[in-house]
C-alpha cells in the first residue's frame, strides 16, 4: 500500500510510505530555496515520488493531508513577520480589546467554530487543489487532525505496541489545539486529553520571540541558546514570574491546564507581555521564558504521568524542537522511557499523517500494525558522482582557482584535512529529513579548536554569536564525552545533555560556552555508514571520535540539496574545501 503524506502549511513537506515504511520525504524549501517554504509542496511531491521510484500518482493508493482546517498562509518568512506585526498591532486596539473579551463568551465561541467547521469543506477542497489539477481523483485525498499526525508520528516512530505509551503533543496550534494527551496500545492510538489553542505556550513563546526583534516559528532557539547567559537568580525575575501568573492547572483533570483569571486568549496578551518584558534585558526575558518552559513541560509530564500511571513517553510538536527542554523531561524520576520525534515541528507532520493512514488500515482490517521502530532519517536526494562531475564541469567558480579530484578513500582525505584544522564540507549520501544536518549535508571542524567557531561563523554561516555549534560523536564512544542519566540513543539532535569536565577541552568548540551542554548526534554504522567511516578515520588520527558538525548552508537559507545549491554556497562562502560525493573541492590562490 503506497501511501503519501502531506503538510501544507508553514515548512511544508511530503513523505511517501509503503506498508509502513518511508521510502522518501522531502521539505518544500529543500527544493525552492525558500526557508521554511510554506503552501502547497508540489514540488516536493514529485521529487518523492521520483526518490521512492514509485515515478507516478496513479501508483498511490491514499493522499492523506495533516490538518482539517486551513492552515496560516505562511509561504515566505515575511508572511510570518507580517501577520505578527499586524496581530501585535490589532489586539492592543480598541477593537481588539473588545473582540477579546467578546471571544470569550462560549455561545459566541461555539457559533464562531461551527462557522469554521461549515467552511472546512470547501476548504479542503482548495487545498487539495494542487493534486486535483495533476488527475488525482478527490476520492483518494483524506484529511486529518493536526495533533493526531503529531502524535502518530511520535507513538508509530517509537513503536512500542506491546507496552502502554504516553503520547503528548505540543506546538503553537493547529486545528484549535496547542496540545493533545493519548494512550497508544497495541498500535492504538486513544486521547484522553486535549487542551485549546487559546492557552498556548509554544505562541507565547513565539510572540517573545518576535518582540526580541527576532523570527517567531524559526529563530526560538535563539532564545533558548541565549538563555544561559543570564548569571542572575530566574525564579525572582520579574519576567519569569508574570509568565507564571499565566496558566493554572484544571481541578477536575489535572494534566491540562487554562489561562488564569484576568488574563485573555494567547492571542492577545501583546500589551500583558510588553509591560512584562519593559526595560528588561535580552537574556533576562530568554532565561525567563527558557526556564519557565522547561518548568511547565515538566510538571506537565509529571502530572500526566501520575494520573494515567504510564510511564514510557512519545512526544511530538514544534515545542519538542526545545533540546534543553527535552533533557530536563529525561531527567524526570518516573520518566522510564523518552522518545522525541527528529525534527518535530510541523514538517513531520507529513510523516504522521502517512503512518496513520497505513496504521488505520491495518486495524481497520484486523491485523497487527507493523510499522517499525524509527532507524535512518535519510530520505532524500541521492546524486551519483557522474552527476555531480557533469555539474563541476559547467560550474563558473568566482575569482579565486578552484581545482576538483575524484578520490576512492574521500572519508580519509576528509579526515586528515581535519585533523590538520580545516573546516570541510560535506556532501553525500541522501538528503536528511528535517531541521537538522546529520552529516551527510554538514559542514565539519575539529572540535577542539575554538577558532574554528568565529572561522564558520565570520566567513560562512554568519551566525548569533550566542549561538553554540553541535557535535557528531561515534555511538560507540557516545559516553566517553556526554553524561546522560538513562540509557537514550541520540541519533537525530533533539537532546542536549551535560558534558564530562574531563573531555570539555577536547570537544569545546562544539558545546554551549556557558553552560557545558551539547546537542550531538550520535552516528550508528548501520545508519550512515560512510560518515561513521569518516569519524573512525579521524579517531585513529587524533584519538577523539567526534567532530564539529553544522548545517551546509548560508545564514536564512535550508539545508543545500543539490551539488549546484552546494557549489553555490561554497562559491560564495569563505569554504575553502568541500567533500562533494566522491570529489574533493578546493580554493587555491592565484
Amino acid at each position: 500500500m503506497n501511501i503519501v503524506g502531506i503538510h501544507d502549511g508553514h515548512n511544508s513537506s511530503v513523505t511517501i510510505v509503503q506498508n509502513g515504511k518511508v521510502l522518501a520525504a522531502c521539505q518544500e524549501e529543500r527544493l525552492t530555496r525558500v526557508k521554511n517554504q510554506g503552501g502547497s509542496p508540489v514540488n516536493a511531491l514529485h521529487e518523492s515520488l521520483r526518490i521512492s521510484g514509485l515515478g507516478t500518482l496513479d501508483s498511490i493508493d491514499q493522499f492523506v493531508i495533516a490538518g482539517r482546517v486551513s492552515q496560516p498562509p505562511y509561504i515566505t518568512r515575511q508572511d510570518v513577520l507580517d501577520d505578527y506585526a499586524y496581530k501585535s498591532m490589532y489586539s492592543k486596539s480598541a477593537m481588539g480589546a473588545l473582540r477579546s473579551v467578546v471571544s470569550d463568551n462560549d455561545l459566541i465561541r461555539n457559533l464562531w467554530l461551527r462557522l469554521q467547521k461549515y467552511q472546512t469543506s470547501s476548504a479542503q477542497r482548495m487545498r487539495s487543489s494542487f493534486l486535483i489539477d495533476e488527475g488525482v481523483p478527490f476520492e483518494k485525498v483524506q484529511f486529518i487532525d493536526h495533533h493526531t499526525a503529531h502524535a502518530s508520528s511520535a507513538y508509530y516512530g517509537m513503536a512500542n505496541y506491546d507496552e502502554r505509551i504516553l503520547v503528548l503533543t505540543n506546538d503553537g496550534a493547529g486545528d484549535g489545539l496547542c496540545g493533545t494527551v493519548s494512550i497508544g496500545y497495541e498500535g492504538q492510538l486513544q486521547r484522553i486529553g486535549q487542551i485549546s489553542e487559546d492557552n498556548s505556550l509554544a505562541t507565547i513563546f513565539a510572540m517573545i520571540t518576535y518582540m526580541m526583534g527576532m523570527v517567531p516559528l524559526e529563530h526560538e532557539y535563539k532564545i533558548m541558546g541565549l538563555a544561559p547567559y543570564y548569571r542572575g537568580d530566574v525564579k525572582n525575575n520579574k519576567v519569569y514570574q508574570g509568565l507564571v501568573n499565566i496558566f493554572e492547572w484544571d481541578q477536575e483533570t489535572p494534566f491540562l491546564w487554562r489561562r488564569s483569571d484576568h488574563i485573555p486568549r494567547v492571542g492577545y496578551l501583546w500589551k500583558y507581555l510588553e509591560n512584562l518584558l519593559h526595560n528588561q534585558r535580552f537574556d533576562s526575558v530568554a532565561a525567563s521564558m527558557q526556564a519557565y518552559t522547561e518548568m511547565f513541560m515538566v510538571e506537565w509530564v509529571k502530572r500526566c504521568i501520575r494520573e494515567t500511571g504510564v510511564t514510557r513517553v512519545a512526544v511530538a510538536g514544534g515545542t519538542f524542537m526545545n533540546v534543553k527542554a527535552n533533557q530536563a523531561l529525561l531527567d524526570i524520576p518516573d520518566v522510564e522511557e523518552l522518545f522525541v520525534f527528529p525534527s518535530c515541528g510541523d514538517e513531520t507532520n507529513s510523516v504522521g499523517a502517512a503512518y496513520w493512514s497505513y496504521a488505520h488500515s491495518q486495524l481497520s482490517d484486523h491485523k497487527t500494525v507493523n510499522i517499525h521502530k524509527l532507524g535512518s532519517i535519510y530520505w532524500g536526494g541521492e546524486f551519483s558522482d557522474h552527476e555531480i562531475e557533469n555539474v563541476l564541469e559547467n560550474f563558473k567558480f568566482n575569482s579565486k582557482e578552484v581545482i576538483y579530484k575524484k578520490h576512492d578513500n574521500i572519508e580519509s582525505i576528509v579526515a586528515e584535512l581535519l585533523s590538520t584544522d580545516k573546516v570541510v564540507a560535506r556532501f553525500k549520501g541522501r538528503m536528511e529529513f528535517g531541521a537538522r544536518a546529520l552529516g551527510n549535508r554538514s559542514i565539519l571542524a575539529k572540535p577542539s579548536d575554538l577558532q574554528v567557531v568565529q572561522y564558520i561563523n565570520d566567513i560562512i554561516k554568519s551566525r548569533d554569536f550566542w549561538m553554540p555549534f553541535a557535535p557528531a560523536v561515534l555511538a560507540e564512544y557516545s559516553d566517553d564525552y556526554f553524561r546522560k542519566n538513562k540509557p537514550i540513543s541520540a541519533s537525530y539532535m533533539v537532546m542536549s545533555f551535560d558534558t564530562k569536565k574531563s573531555k570539555r577541552g577536547d570537544i569545546i568548540a562544539s558545546l554551549h560556552p556557558q553552560d557545558g551542554t551539547a546537542r550531538p548526534q550520535e552516528v550508528y554504522s548501520d545508519m550512515n555508514s560512510d560518515f561513521a567511516s569518516l569519524l573512525q578515520e579521524y579517531r585513529s588520527i587524533t584519538g577523539e571520535a567526534v567532530l564539529l558538525n553544522t548545517s551546509f548552508n548560508l545564514h536564512g537559507y535550508p539545508l543545500v540539496y543539490s551539488p549546484l545549491d552546494a557549489l553555490n554556497v561554497f562559491n560564495r562562502s569563505g569554504l575553502e574545501y568541500m567533500a562533494l560525493g566522491n570529489y574533493l573541492v578546493s580554493k587555491c590562490e592565484k
